[in-house]
C-alpha cells in the first residue's frame, strides 16, 4: 500500500466533485485530503492525497479519464505508506 498525491484539473461545472469523488468510492478508496481552487475561469485545480495499492491506482485513473469535464489527471507522488506512518510519529515525538 502506497501514498499517492494526485493532481487533476478539471472544468469549473456544477457536481463536478461529485463525479469525482463517486468515481474513488466506487473502489473503495478513502481521500484522506482534498484540496481544490480555482485555475482559471473555466478551470479548477485540485490536489488529492490517497492510501491504496498501485493496482487500484490504476483502474482509479483510467476511471477519472473517463470523465466529462476532467481536463487532466496525473500522480505527482508516490510514497510507501510505512515510510509515511515512521515520519509522522518521528515529527510528533
Amino acid at each position: 500500500m502506497n501514498m499517492y498525491v494526485m493532481m487533476l484539473i478539471t472544468q469549473n461545472t456544477l457536481c463536478m466533485l461529485q463525479k469525482v469523488a463517486g468515481v474513488y468510492s466506487r473502489y473503495r478508496i478513502n481521500i484522506e485530503h482534498l484540496n481544490a481552487s480555482r485555475h482559471s475561469e473555466s478551470l479548477s485545480y485540485w490536489n488529492v492525497v490517497v492510501n491504496t495499492s498501485d493496482e487500484k491506482m490504476e483502474l482509479l485513473i483510467n476511471q477519472l479519464k473517463k470523465i466529462v469535464g476532467l481536463v487532466e489527471v496525473k500522480v505527482i507522488d508516490k510514497m510507501p505508506l510505512s515510510e509515511t506512518v515512521k515520519s509522522v510519529i518521528n515529527d510528533k515525538f
